[in-house]
């Protein structure tokens, strides 16, 4: 199958299933190694693929393990600017509630922090458990996430957010 992405001179164009997975009052979220922001578990939906299939088959490749896709809560659209690649971003996200088995690891992590595999990049995955009062402490994408995670919507819900500038630094170790 083919990732439903489009790249041009004047930027990129990304059609992104995510899950959301929530832990008490905590969300999951993940980074490559070397960036200092974080995005929901997730990637880019496939040509001829449904969002929500797409949604449990990244979240189950990034932490190897089935979720069961619960609802969509959010279709966001937004921009925003990588200044670390001169790169114009356009993404459309479908985030949809999904739940873990209750014996995953991810889930029991004592440290709330799990490095794992390299991944397409070539860069190692750093998974995190986040404290939904203080997601507004960094850079995170979605950009509306922050904000909308405080009050899920009972049916989905369009949220367009104008452009936004991401600056990646690197990062000490986690």
């Amino acid at each position: 199958m083919c990732d439903i992405s489009i790249n041009t001179e004047n930027g990129r164009f990304i059609y992104r299933s995510a899950g959301l997975i929530l832990k008490e009052n905590q969300v999951l979220l993940i980074t490559e190694e070397g960036l200092d922001f974080w995005f929901l578990p997730g990637g880019r939906t496939q040509l001829l693929e449904h969002s929500k299939a797409a949604a449990g088959r990244e979240v189950a490749e990034e932490l190897h393990v089935e979720p069961t896709v619960e609802r969509l809560l959010w279709i966001g659209e937004y921009m925003y600017f990588l200044k670390h690649r001169q790169t114009m971003c356009h993404n459309i996200d479908f985030v949809y509630l999904c739940q873990l088995p209750p014996d995953s690891a991810i889930l029991s992590e004592p440290s709330g922090v799990r490095e794992d595999i390299f991944n397409a990049n070539n860069r190692v995955n750093i998974f995190k458990w986040f404290d939904i009062d203080k997601l507004h402490e960094i850079q995170i994408l979605p950009p509306f996430l922050s904000n909308a995670i405080k009050d899920l919507p009972k049916e989905p819900k369009y949220i367009y957010t104008p452009l936004s500038i991401v600056e990646p630094k690197l990062q000490e170790k986690v």
